[in-house]
């Protein structure tokens, strides 16, 4: 069951509210039939606003509420259309036609099966079909706990941590859960090759030999490291911190130049490769 709340003010042409004003709700047909409503939004039987003689309030209020096709009684399919008309002695009539009174998105029906998921599933007028959201709760206890005979939701299958498959139908492989399960349950260790990763440390000494080059200097770095292009830092021992030098000149394998603005004796160039 699901009612829509429709309400409205009946103002004069300078925004004063009018009370007292007559209210009439009928569906948008040459008819002149009216409409079911009702005086609560959940609870109450359906009426019409003439049965009840709905008029405005002296705020110029009224409102009333209309079921929808999931109404037990008295509903409208969603493409079902309303006029409203209100009157007054003294006031002209007032008509609003062909009134959209239901929203555009609709929930989601979980209670329909058979041919009917296959109509629904072609409405796109929910936020996800009721084809998809059918037995929703179902299809997670399908996956938890697993049970082979049973059809995983969506073609996603539940991870299995004794299964070595590979198969990427899963947000993960049974083989990498079952390599984390596997060193959870052991608590072991990944070993890991660090053998490529060479470390060596070279200090320009108290009395290295820095070398002229117009206005700049520059030190020439043995580290040995068999690496064209290694990873090289300076670090003043005076204040502990980084130091950027002008320049590295890579010179072969093994040395590298760097080149500062001024001679210094309290330097480490780091080399990593």
């Amino acid at each position: 069951m699901a009612r829509v709340h429709y309400w409205q003010y009946i103002v004069d042409e300078e925004g004063r509210p009018i009370g007292g004003v007559q209210i009439r709700f009928y569906l948008a047909d040459i008819t002149n039939t009216e409409a079911n409503i009702y005086a609560n939004s959940t609870v109450g039987h359906q009426t019409t606003t003439s049965a009840i003689n709905l008029v405005s309030n002296e705020e110029g209020y009224f409102e009333f509420w209309v079921g929808d096709e999931w109404e037990l009684n008295g509903g409208y399919a969603s493409t079902q259309r309303f006029r409203l008309e209100w009157i007054r002695t003294g006031m002209r009539e007032g008509v609003i036609d062909n009134i959209d009174l239901f929203p555009p998105l609709y929930q989601v029906n979980e209670n329909i099966s058979g041919q009917v998921i296959a109509e629904e599933a072609v409405r796109r007028n929910k936020l996800i079909s009721n084809r998809l959201a059918y037995n929703w709760e179902q299809h997670v206890e399908k996956m938890v706990p697993y049970s082979p005979s049973a059809n995983a939701p969506h073609d996603i299958q539940p991870v299995i941590v004794c299964d070595p498959d590979t198969e990427y139908n899963k947000v993960v492989s049974n083989e990498l859960m079952n390599k984390i399960y596997t060193l959870a349950v052991s608590a072991s260790t990944i070993s890991l090759d660090a053998s490529a990763a060479d470390i060596d440390y070279s200090r320009i000494p108290l009395d290295h030999p820095w070398n002229a080059s117009g206005a700049l200097y520059y030190a020439d770095v043995t580290h040995n490291l068999n690496n064209q292009y290694p990873i090289l830092q300076v670090v003043d021992t005076t204040t502990n911190s980084l130091v950027i030098p002008e320049a590295f000149e890579s010179l072969n394998l093994n040395s590298t130049r760097v080149v500062f603005s001024s001679s210094a004796s309290q330097y480490i160039v780091t080399a990593i490769g």
